[in-house]
């Protein structure tokens, strides 16, 4: 357990001293039906940040194609395939925007926590168990493979070994949606 979480701060101390950010991703959203199908809506995007207020994502998928911006003032998100757009004034850092997205908005975004600059105690939050799972495999990254219960949510991350300890895959699920997200791999 603690060897866990010596690697997960690393990991988390690592990208919250990272001026700047950014990436490319693969998300899947699992979603249990009211009659018990479970339906996996996957989707491929990007994110740039430069701390401590501007950032920049793309998502695109079978229900979505979006581009969101957020400058310290406000939020603004695109649906490109419906040609609409919304702006929310949300004042502050990155830190304030995944806040108020969750808390105010009911709108927690997967991996999210990854971008705090607290990464490590919001992670830790509530945590119960931890398991270190050992050594995995992913797209021929060897991966540290760690695995975290709170009373609602099971969390399991991979953790590559050699590229200073980066993210590299993440599973987040309760009882009725489970998302995934792959990345980063970095740009340039």
């Amino acid at each position: 357990m603690a060897d866990a979480k010596r690697i997960l701060k690393s990991m988390s101390d690592y990208l919250a001293a990272q001026d700047a950010l950014s990436f490319d991703y693969d998300a899947t959203l699992e979603v249990v039906t009211f009659d018990g199908q479970k339906l996996a809506l996957a989707s491929s995007g990007s994110l740039s940040m430069k701390r401590p207020d501007k950032l920049y994502a793309t998502r695109a998928g079978g229900f979505a194609d979006t581009a969101t911006s957020f400058d310290g003032k406000t939020l603004t998100i695109l649906g490109k395939n419906e040609n609409l757009y919304t702006q929310v004034d949300i004042p502050g850092t990155i830190d304030n925007l995944v806040d108020e997205l969750r808390f105010e908005y009911n709108r927690p975004l997967p991996a999210a926590d990854l971008l705090l600059t607290n990464a490590y105690d919001e992670m830790m939050n509530g945590v119960t168990d931890i398991k270190d799972l050992g050594s995995a495999v992913i797209g021929g990254v060897e991966c540290d493979y760690l695995a975290f219960r709170t009373e609602e949510v099971d969390w399991q991350i991979w953790i590559a070994q050699e590229s200073e300890g980066r993210p590299f895959y993440v599973q987040e699920q309760n009882g009725r949606h489970k998302s995934r997200f792959e990345g980063p791999q970095r740009h340039g």
